[in-house]
């Protein structure tokens, strides 16, 4: 049984999000046999059969009307039964049908969409018309992308596709499944469902013999995620006649549409998984989730699977309360990366996953046991020839994509990387390049002015690439936009940052700095002397996505995505805010968040022997605040208690846990609370 995992669109990008919950709280009765076929009820809006005929089999809705070369096959799933067969083998073919508006073809509230497919020819790139194969759609008035519902194919991944648009979000919620799901020439029934009541939509498919092949759901926020928007246009099926590439060509069965979620059944489902970021040695990794079954049958059993880069291990998960499930992956050390997943069994054998790819793409949650405040990459490029090798404590693992090539034309030393801008990059795949704070500091020097869009340097997400914990990009005209995407806000910060005055010259070297520490985003944009040509900082509220997806230089995934041509120079990661580097707004000059943990910088820094360290809660909650030496021991813990709201204040003499005076050097205060993290460092010099 394979599962597969869901998405939510906002503008015209796809944003992961993960959640199974059940759909029967607006169902019809009892649990419902799946495929027909079927006959109408109180709930259906439109039934086709297509049995000789394109009849409708209720009367809330007109009979369909065919377009182009419509034909009636006795090939169908259901014994007995015909199919109607939309002929679009061909750009000039334009076959497809379409139902008259009534109001009740305005979905709006909950629903259930089916249907039976086979399609026989796809489209391998935009410029073929069968490049998205149109099942069905109910497009916008103006424009016309802003669809009631719709249900497409990918044709160059053989995905499915399932969307509405809402005015209110000004976003569209999209699911999207795994690449490979939908073959040419086979039959699958395809369901596409919305549920009110728990906020979420779903995908169901399942092959000819109705072995469920995949489901996933997605959550929306019942505000900005609803309600779909209206239009007084037909559904089509078939087609879009409004978008580019839509043309069906196969065979389309049973086509029901139901304004209710209709009582399907479904194997365990699992939700709100921890999904851990990177870690230091001393913290325990534990994972919990919600999982249940409804309808017949109980949840059987629940496994925590995990990697340290020696083999899968499983751990039982243990129901701790109600439909919650826990599990706890033992301590690790310092430079392990961390992939799980969790599965569950009914106790008929029905098993879910999630991720939903991991046993069929591993595609996993993943983390790193990493040491707070220090480099987490360093490329010079000085090899001169080979794979580049990362000179931190981490060693991360380069590798040439294409043929980047090294160049005595440098920045820094005898050696750059030349990217010739025909699919060549570099790419590395590690956790230990996600941070919640982080600094990213590198030399380029464009051959010509770059594109609109290029990314010269990403940390990209896992499911969806643009969903980034940071990037470098180009913005029109050469301005330089350095980005991140905030998951709790939904929004992208980079545009505000960017000086959009300041555009790079091609064959000149640059120096570009980012930085995101806390409550703050700054870049620092440098000519070829090192001298500073513009920067800006801005108010950050939210944390940069940890995204698990790779690093590249010169390139980004995704379809359309094009490739930096020039020279990159000594790349520096580092996991925190390199106070040498932070811009026009220093940290004790930004302004202050509401309802907001601030960790200020110490005073005086440097010091002898006497420090002093402020620190801000928004409400009474247990704090950590302890001082690690540089190989991250804790020499000493200032505070492990409950504080009330308001500011802080404690003082570090410059002694261990023990009492003796450390020796002068770097050290690194921390403060942590249930829900936060914050670091920053200091000098003792005596």
């Amino acid at each position: 049984m394979k599962y597969i995992f869901g998405f939510k669109q906002i503008g015209f990008w796809s944003i992961p999000v993960v959640l199974f919950a059940w759909l029967g709280a607006t169902s019809l009765g009892a649990q419902e046999p799946i495929g027909g076929p079927y006959e109408p009820d109180s709930a259906t809006v439109l039934l086709l059969h297509f049995d000789g005929n394109l009849t409708n089999e209720t009367d809330l809705t007109a009979d369909a009307r065919s377009h182009g070369n419509v034909a009636f096959i006795g090939q169908s799933p259901i014994d007995g039964g015909q199919s109607i067969y939309l002929d679009n083998d061909s750009p000039a073919d334009s076959s497809y049908i379409a139902v008259a508006d009534t109001p009740a073809l305005d979905l709006t509230g909950s629903w259930t969409i089916e249907a039976w497919v086979n399609i026989f020819t796809y489209g391998e790139t935009s410029e073929d018309h069968r490049w998205q194969p149109r099942l069905l759609i109910k497009p916008g008035d103006d424009p016309v992308y802003y669809n009631n519902f719709t249900v497409y194919m990918a044709g160059n991944t053989r995905a499915l596709r399932t969307a509405y648009y809402t005015p209110s979000g000004d976003q569209w919620i999209q699911m999207e499944s795994q690449a490979g799901l939908l073959n040419a020439g086979n039959w699958y029934h395809i369901t596409f469902i919305r549920d009110t009541s728990e906020h979420i939509t779903a995908q169901l498919v399942h092959d000819k013999d109705m072995n469920q092949l995949f489901f996933g759901s997605l959550d929306y926020d019942p505000i900005t995620g609803s309600p779909p928007l209206p239009s007084s246009q037909p559904v089509y099926i078939g087609t879009n006649l409004g978008l580019s590439s839509p043309w069906f060509d196969g065979f389309v069965e049973e086509f029901r549409i139901s304004n209710v979620v209709r009582n399907f059944a479904l194997p365990p489902i699992i939700s709100g998984v921890t999904q851990l970021g990177n870690q230091s040695v001393e913290n325990s990794y534990v994972i919990e989730a919600e999982i249940f079954k409804i309808g017949t049958g109980d949840v059987a059993q629940a496994t925590l699977h995990y990697n340290t880069g020696s083999g899968w291990q499983e751990l039982a998960m243990n129901n701790t309360s109600g439909r919650q499930y826990s599990a706890q992956i033992p301590s690790q050390l310092r430079g392990t990366r961390v992939q799980y997943y969790i599965s569950a069994e009914d106790e008929f054998g029905a098993r879910a996953t999630i991720p939903q790819t991991a046993e069929l793409d591993s595609v996993f949650y993943e983390f790193a046991i990493w040491q707070p405040a220090t480099q987490t990459l360093a490329l010079n490029f000085e090899e001169g020839s080979g794979l580049p090798q990362d000179t931190t404590l981490y060693g991360n693992h380069s590798e040439f994509i294409g043929n980047p090539t090294y160049s005595t034309d440098a920045a820094v030393g005898d050696y750059s990387l030349q990217f010739e801008g025909d699919s060549s990059y570099l790419e590395i795949d590690s956790p230990f390049l996600t941070s919640e704070e982080f600094t990213v500091d590198f030399w380029f020097k464009a051959d010509s002015t770059p594109v609109d869009g290029t990314r010269m340097l990403i940390k990209e997400g896992s499911q969806s690439w643009f969903q980034i914990n940071y990037q470098i990009r180009f913005g029109a005209g050469g301005q330089l936009v350095p980005a991140s995407y905030i998951p709790s806000t939904g929004n992208y910060i980079g545009t505000n940052l960017a000086d959009t005055s300041a555009t790079i010259e091609a064959h000149k070297w640059y120096r570009l700095i980012f930085e995101v520490g806390d409550g703050y985003a700054s870049y620092e944009l440098r000519d070829s002397t090192n001298t500073m040509i513009s920067d800006n900082s801005i108010t950050l509220e939210g944390i940069p996505a940890q995204a698990t997806g790779p690093f590249r230089l010169a390139h980004a995934n995704g379809s359309s995505q094009n490739f930096f041509q020039g020279k990159i120079d000594n790349v520096q990661i580092y996991n925190f805010p390199r106070d040498s580097i932070a811009t026009n707004a220093e940290p004790d000059n930004r302004p202050e968040l509401p309802n907001e943990i601030r960790l200020a910088s110490n005073y005086p820094n440097p010091f002898n022997p006497v420090t002093t360290i402020e620190f801000r809660v928004p409400y009474r909650q247990k704090v950590a605040l302890g001082v690690y030496d540089i190989l991250g021991r804790k020499v000493a813990t200032l505070i492990s208690d409950e504080v009330e709201s308001g500011p802080h204040s404690v003082q570090w003499t410059g002694k261990n846990k023990w009492g003796q005076p450390v020796a002068s050097g770097v050290y690194f205060y921390r403060l942590k609370t249930p829900g936060d993290l914050r670091i920053r460092k200091m000098v003792l010099l005596r």
